[in-house]
C-alpha cells in the first residue's frame, strides 16, 4: 500500500478478522531493533492528528499496539485512487508489520465508530457494496489475490453456496459461519469423525494460520492420525501422512470443501510468532483457506464459498452491483474427473459424497508469505525431523467493547462451544494450563478493547468510477530503523 503525501510504500497484513489499518511509526519501540517498512510521519505533508493517544488494540495474550489516531491518503493495489482514511500510528507494539484490517466497523478499537476500509470503499465510489472475494492459492505459490467489490469465476470451481454470518449478542463482529461435520479419508473411503456431527461456529480468519476445534474433535483426530507422544511431551505423526488423502470440512450451506492432509502435516517450525487471536472462537485459518475460494459479503451478512482452483493464471471478474442482495448466477470452473486409479470418497453434511485424486505430495515454498497483500513476517524457518500438527489448548477469553447495534435483521445464531483447541502445522504441543509455545506464521487479534472516542470530519467525495478492485501487488521487505516521535 501507499501512505501519506508523498507517498510511503509500506507493507501490511490483510486481516479480515481486524476492523483497523494500523502503521508502524518509524520511531516506535519495534523499530529500534527492526521492522517491516515502517511509515515516517514527519515526511507527510497530508497527515492530519485525529487523536493523540487514541489508538489501542490489546490482544488476548497481552500483547498489543498503542498510538495515534491519525488521517492521511491511502492507495492500494491497482486502484489508482487516493482515499482519505483514518487509521492508527503504532508508538508501542510488538508487531514488525502494520496491519489491514477489513473486517466489520463494529469491532474497531475505538470506543467510537468511525468510517474504516470497507466503508471508504463505498463511500469513495471504488466499490458498490462492502463485499470482497478472498483467493490465497496453494501454499506453494507466491501469489493470491484479494478482489473488493466482485468475485472471480476462475479461481472456484462449481458454484458458490451462501450461509448467514453468526452474530454476537446481535452484533455482527466477525465472520462465524455454521460449521456441521468434519470427515477424513485414509485410504478410499470416508470417514466421519463421531464428534463432529456438531453445529458450531467457526470464525474463517485470513490472519492466521492455525485451526481452532473443539476439544473432542481434535483428539478424535489425534487418535485417527496414529498420534505418538514424543519423550518431550509434543506429540507426532509420521510425514508420509501428507502423501494421503484429504480432512473435508462441511458447512451449513451444504457444501464442503476438502483439505489435502500435506496442508497440515509440514516439517517446518516457525519460531518468534506474532500474537494470537485466543479469544475461545473456533477457528479455520490459512490451512483451511487455501483450499477454498470465500466470499466476505459484509453489506448482507453472508459468506459464499466454493472449493478453490488453485494455481491458476485465468481470471474472468464479475461485478456485483449495489444493493444486490444476493450473487450473481455464475458458475465458475467445472471440476476435472479423477485420472488416476487411486481416489477417495469425501461425504458432505448432505450425505453425499464426491470422488477425488489423491494429490500428489508437494514441496512447499518456505521462503514467502502467503496470499499476495497477506504479507506476514515468517522469520527463518528451522527443518526439524517430524512436524505435526493437532495442538490444543484452553484459550482466554476477552471483553469486547460495547459497539452499537448490528442490522435490524434478525442474525443468525449457532450455539457457542465453550473450549477450543489449535491445529498447527509446526512443532506441536498439548496443554491443559494455557502453557507452552506456540508455533504460528502469523496472527492477528479480532477482539479489541475500547480505546480513546474519535471524530473524524469527512470531506465530500469526488465521484470515481466503480469497478472491483484487485489486489495483487508483491512488495518488497524492507528494515528500517526509527528517528524520531511524532510529537516532537
Amino acid at each position: 500500500v501507499q501512505v501519506g503525501t508523498p507517498s510511503q510504500t509500506l507493507l501490511l497484513m490483510i486481516g479480515t478478522g481486524s476492523s483497523d489499518i494500523w502503521v508502524l511509526n518509524n520511531s516506535s519501540n519495534i523499530c529500534a531493533s527492526g521492522c517491516l517498512t515502517p511509515f515516517y510521519p514527519k515526511k507527510s505533508t497530508s497527515l492530519q492528528l485525529v487523536s493523540a493517544g487514541g489508538f489501542k488494540i490489546t490482544y488476548a495474550d497481552g500483547t498489543g499496539a498503542s498510538g495515534d489516531y491519525i488521517r492521511d491518503e491511502f492507495l492500494f493495489g491497482q486502484v489508482g485512487h487516493s482515499m482519505q482514511l483514518q487509521m492508527g500510528l503504532a508508538n508501542d507494539t510488538q508487531n514488525s508489520v502494520g496491519i489491514m484490517g477489513i473486517g466489520y466497523d463494529t469491532n474497531e478499537a475505538s470506543t467510537s465508530q468511525y468510517p474504516n476500509f470497507m466503508d471508504e470503499m463505498v463511500s469513495d465510489g471504488l466499490t458498490n457494496t462492502k463485499l470482497y472475494s478472498l483467493w490465497l492459492n496453494d501454499l506453494g505459490s507466491s501469489t493470491g489475490s484479494i478482489l473488493f467489490g466482485g468475485i472471480d469465476t476462475e479461481k472456484y470451481y462449481g458454484s458458490l453456496s451462501s450461509m448467514p454470518i453468526i452474530a454476537k449478542n446481535n452484533v455482527y463482529t466477525s465472520f462465524s459461519v455454521g460449521l456441521t461435520s468434519i470427515s477424513y479419508s485414509p485410504g478410499s473411503t470416508a470417514i466421519l469423525l463421531k464428534n463432529s456431527s456438531f453445529s458450531a461456529p467457526v470464525v474463517l480468519e485470513s490472519s492466521t494460520t492455525e485451526i481452532y476445534l473443539p476439544e473432542a474433535v481434535v483428539e478424535e483426530i489425534y487418535s485417527a492420525f496414529a498420534v505418538e507422544m514424543g519423550s518431550d511431551g509434543s506429540p507426532y505423526v509420521d510425514c508420509t501422512a501428507s502423501n494421503s488423502s484429504v480432512m473435508s470440512f462441511g458447512f451449513e450451506s451444504g457444501t464442503a470443501i476438502d483439505v489435502p492432509y500435506y496442508e497440515f502435516i509440514t516439517k517446518l517450525y516457525v519460531p518468534n510468532p506474532l500474537p494470537g487471536d485466543l479469544t475461545g472462537d473456533n477457528v479455520l485459518g490459512d490451512f483451511f483457506l487455501r483450499s477454498a475460494y470465500v466470499v466476505y459479503d459484509l453489506t448482507n451478512n453472508y459468506i459464499w464459498i466454493a472449493p478453490a482452483v488453485l494455481n491458476t493464471t485465468k481470471s474472468n471478474v464479475v461485478e456485483i452491483q449495489a444493493g444486490a442482495v444476493s450473487l450473481p448466477q455464475s458458475t465458475g470452473v467445472t471440476k476435472p474427473s479423477p485420472t488416476t486409479s487411486s481416489s477417495t470418497t469425501s461425504t458432505s453434511p448432505t450425505g453425499s459424497s464426491t470422488s477425488s485424486a489423491a494429490p500428489a505430495p508437494r514441496k512447499k515454498n518456505s521462503a514467502v508469505a502467503i496470499g499476495v497483500g497477506v504479507a506476514v513476517p515468517i522469520g527463518v524457518l528451522l527443518a526439524v525431523a517430524l512436524g505435526l500438527c493437532f495442538w490444543w489448548r484452553h484459550r482466554k477469553r476477552t471483553t469486547e467493547p460495547e459497539k452499537v447495534p448490528g442490522p435490524q435483521d434478525e442474525p443468525a445464531t449457532i450455539p457457542e462451544l465453550g473450549d477450543s483447541a489449535y491445529i498447527n502445522a509446526g512443532a506441536v504441543y498439548k496443554d491443559h494450563h494455557n502453557q507452552g509455545r506456540m508455533s504460528q506464521m502469523s496472527s492477528t487479534p479480532s477482539e479489541l478493547s475500547a480505546g480513546t472516542p474519535v471524530s473524524s470530519p469527512r470531506s465530500p467525495k469526488s465521484p470515481v468510477e466503480r469497478k472491483p478492485v484487485p489486489f495483487r501487488d508483491e512488495l518488497p521487505t524492507t528494515w528500517e530503523h526509527g528517528d524520531g516521535p511524532l510529537s516532537e
